[in-house]
């Protein structure tokens, strides 16, 4: 399949003129595949006036899939018995979680995209991982914890230590199990590579106490979180806040944190470089549309991020709307040498009821 094949490619070695040739045709192959596997979709198609089968002349053509459907309706492609993967986003204010079922190709392909991604932007293979989140054996339904558990994977031989417990529903980040694993991995000259969780809860219930109690360490490694922002704009803390913040404990490389932008319903993971950019590899491509009248924008120009994914095989989610406001990089080049597009998101979307996972993680610990 087509799909595969863009696997193949480095995420973000191609110019965006070779790229959309290729993705054009892997896209257009994926939607088939949901055209006739899904009656909704292709009657939400019919609807629209498109129909894959005759090809993509503009990306823009594609009708998109608010995230927000994903949590009344199904848009299962495949027979169930195919599905090995069933996961629920956090339910936000509705109580309706979205529900995303993966089959065996489509999780091969989750699991090559975000390793491939990951490995362009940190260095943490075979080394010690600290998780400011929960052991994904608590809750395995949960979205979140499908990546917490691919990303612990990538320690290899050495270990992942999870800091918070679940026990008797109180939910606590351990901190002294935190400067303590630090300090062992220090000694034994087998330095953590990687500290990973959720961007609020890692604000919240790591830095900000630590601040509080005057501590500084001296951290090499990387720093991955994503989601919450939404929990920590209500406080006004801002990305440079938490990044100044995060280095005033930690005392790594700014270039080492790294934001992480992604959704239950994607099968890629949006990376921030050093020059501020989500970059989008070659299987993923996003577009911007106007709020008032729904038409894709110029880059350079502010609407709501529309999600291209070739990726999903096993439900119609090749198209999502998202209820986030961005903009695309009007530059060819990102200075961080990276090909393709690149995009900045600025905010959720006014009246949005959707939170993210570390959000809604937030609020249980809480």
């Amino acid at each position: 399949m087509k799909a595969d094949e863009l696997l193949k490619y480095q995420p973000f070695s191609l110019e965006e003129e070779e790229k959309q040739v290729l993705f054009k045709e892997a896209i257009a192959e994926t939607l088939v595949g949901h055209y006739e596997g899904n009656e909704l979709f292709r009657q939400y198609c019919v609807k629209n006036g498109f129909d894959p089968r005759n090809g993509i002349s503009s990306l823009g053509d594609i009708p998109y899939i608010p995230i927000q459907l994903y949590k009344k309706c199904s848009f299962l492609t495949v027979k169930e018995e195919e599905i090995v993967d069933i996961r629920k986003s956090s339910s936000t204010s509705t109580g309706m979680p979205s529900v995303v079922h993966r089959d065996a190709i489509t999780m091969e392909r989750y699991r090559i995209s975000r390793n491939m991604i990951f490995d362009d932007f940190i260095d943490d293979r075979n080394k010690t991982h600290i998780c400011i989140g929960e052991d994904p054996e608590f809750n395995k339904g949960a979205s979140r914890n499908l990546i917490n558990s691919l990303i612990a994977e990538r320690s290899g031989s050495a270990e992942t230590y999870y800091l918070i417990k679940d026990k008797e529903d109180k939910f606590k980040v351990d901190l002294d199990m935190f400067l303590g694993l630090l300090e062992e991995a220090r000694q034994k000259d087998k330095p953590v590579g990687l500290i990973f969780g959720g961007t609020a809860i890692i604000y919240l219930f790591l830095i900000k106490p630590l601040l509080e109690r005057g501590v500084k360490l001296d951290y090499s490694g990387y720093i991955a979180h994503g989601g919450g922002w939404k929990k920590l704009q209500d406080q006004q803390v801002s990305k440079e806040i938490f990044n100044r913040d995060l280095r005033n404990v930690l005392n790594c490389p700014e270039s080492h944190i790294v934001d992480m932008y992604g959704f239950a319903e994607a099968n890629s993971m949006f990376i921030d470089c050093e020059a501020g950019y989500k970059h989008v590899p070659v299987w993923n491509e996003v577009i911007i549309r106007d709020p008032l009248n729904m038409k894709p924008v110029e880059k350079g120009e502010r609407g709501i991020v529309q999600i291209l994914d070739a990726l999903p095989h096993s439900y119609a989610g090749a198209s999502l709307l998202t209820d986030d406001i961005g903009y695309i990089s009007t530059e060819k080049h990102c200075p961080c040498g990276r090909k393709g597009s690149a995009f900045k998101v600025l905010r959720r979307a006014l009246g949005s009821e959707a939170k993210g996972c570390g959000d809604m993680m937030v609020d249980k610990m809480k």
